[in-house]
């Protein structure tokens, strides 16, 4: 698996995870498609993989929300096209079902 540094020497994992950490604490806190979506597009360009696979955990063991197939295309396209982590990529697309069932 890839490292979770940054391509960006000014953005540091630290920084990328607090905004997302401080969100997810509050009380109002509904996620949506378009809220991992954009984590997960976020994380990808700063190559913060180890982020996508804890922002995917989260997901599954919250299944509060109904996530599309354009979703999951992103998150394959961030491990594979983005990170070169095709096994990854091939693990994700496997581990659709599982997550779609929760939801049901």
């Amino acid at each position: 698996m890839k490292s979770c540094k940054s391509s960006h020497p000014s953005e540091t994992p630290t920084l990328s995870a607090q905004p997302w950490t401080t969100t997810t604490k509050r009380k109002d806190y509904k996620p949506n498609e378009a809220l991992y979506t954009l984590v997960v597009n976020k994380l990808a360009q700063a190559r913060l993989f180890d982020a996508i696979d804890n922002v995917m955990a989260r997901i599954k063991s919250e299944s509060k929300c109904r996530l599309s197939d354009n979703f999951f295309r992103t998150v394959i396209k961030a491990y594979g096209n983005v990170g070169g982590l095709i096994n990854k990529a091939i693990e994700t697309l496997y581990d659709m079902p599982n997550m779609v069932a929760g939801l049901l």
